[in-house]
């Protein structure tokens, strides 16, 4: 009987384990579609702003190519999505005054940290260089 209630137990444990990775893996799957419809443009002047959220780049640059994200509330109200290659040393906190510089969107593939709250919604995406005030 005692075997019985302990193939139970690990049954139960598997299946919820397994149903937590689904969610998961469905929450990635939506977040990097989102990611991959984002709009990007060139900014053409130096801007001012507030940090709305900020998310480091997840690894230094090396073989592949990481950035930052943060979402600004510009001076005049808008809201961009701003990536800065490999920023791994950059900290901000929400309410941090900012400028934003240009920089280049680069030719090839770069791993961006995932926010699922902020990823799937629409702001224009900027490559930039993000400074303190």
């Amino acid at each position: 009987m005692k075997k019985l209630f302990l193939l139970f137990l690990v049954a139960i444990l598997v299946g919820c384990a397994g149903k937590k990775y689904r969610i998961l893996n469905s929450q990635l799957n939506g977040a990097l579609k989102c990611q991959q419809s984002w709009v990007y443009f060139k900014l053409s002047d130096t801007l001012k702003g507030v940090i709305l959220s900020h998310i480091n780049a997840g690894f230094l640059c090396g073989t592949m190519a990481s950035a930052s994200v943060s979402l600004i509330v510009t001076d005049t109200k808008d809201t961009l999505r701003v990536l800065e290659l490999c920023n791994v040393g950059k900290r901000f906190n929400s309410g941090d005054k900012v400028t934003i510089c240009y920089s280049e969107k680069p030719p090839f593939n770069v791993s961006i940290p995932i926010n699922s709250f902020y990823d799937c919604r629409y702001y224009n995406t900027y490559y930039g260089n993000v400074n303190l005030q």
